[in-house]
C-alpha cells in the first residue's frame, strides 16, 4: 500500500455524479464529473455498526430494518464497486492557459457538493442520532486554475425548517501571493 494512502479514506476520480432525485434513465439528468472525490471507505467496523438493528422505528417493523436500511451513506456513483461512504472533499483543477475558470469549476461540482451536504444533514436529522454536531455538515472544495488556488467550505443552514445549502470561498491563494 503506498504510504499516503489510508484505509480509512478513499476517493473516486472523475465519477458521474446526478442531480438530486435524478438518475442515469431520466431523460433530462444534469450530471457532473469532478476531478476527484474524498470520503470514508467501507471498514470492518463501519460495516458492523451497519448492519445492526435501527432502534428508533415507531412503531417498531418486523423483521427490524438495519441502520443501513435507514442512513444513506453514500452518493450515487458509478464506479460499480465499493461505495465512498460520506464525501467531504471535492477537488477540481484547470489549466491557467483554458478558458475555463472559477466560475465553471464551482457549477462543475454543484450537484457533488450538494449531494455530500444532504448526505451529512440527513444522517444529522436521523431519529436517534443524539450527536450533537457544532456547526452541522461541512465539504470542503479546492479549485486551482493553473497556479491559482481557492479553497471554499460549504455548510448548511436551517430557515423554516428546511435546508438551505451554502459555499462560502474562505482562501484565494495565487502564485503572485508567494513570500520569498
Amino acid at each position: 500500500m503506498d504510504p499516503g494512502l489510508s484505509e480509512l479514506f478513499s476517493s473516486r476520480i472523475q465519477e458521474t455524479v446526478y442531480q438530486l432525485g435524478q438518475t442515469e434513465s431520466q431523460p433530462f439528468n444534469p450530471k457532473k464529473q469532478p476531478d476527484r472525490i474524498h470520503g470514508l471507505q467501507m471498514t470492518t467496523n463501519l460495516e458492523k455498526i451497519l448492519q445492526e438493528p435501527y432502534a428508533h422505528d415507531d412503531p417498531p417493523q418486523s423483521p427490524p430494518r438495519l441502520i443501513e436500511d435507514v442512513v444513506k451513506t453514500s452518493m450515487t456513483l458509478e464506479n460499480g464497486g465499493d461505495p465512498l461512504l460520506f464525501p467531504f472533499l471535492v477537488l477540481e483543477a484547470k489549466g491557467e492557459k483554458g478558458p475555463q475558470g472559477f466560475e465553471y469549476m464551482e457549477v462543475q461540482t454543484a450537484f457533488p457538493i450538494k449531494n455530500a451536504l444532504k448526505l451529512q444533514y440527513d444522517l444529522l436529522k436521523t431519529c436517534g442520532n443524539t450527536m450533537d454536531v457544532p456547526g452541522g455538515p461541512l465539504v470542503w472544495f479546492l479549485a486551482n486554475h493553473g497556479e491559482d488556488w481557492r479553497v471554499y467550505g460549504a455548510t448548511v443552514y436551517e430557515e423554516e425548517g428546511k435546508p438551505n445549502y451554502v459555499r462560502v470561498q474562505s482562501l484565494n491563494y495565487t502564485h503572485d501571493s508567494y513570500l520569498y
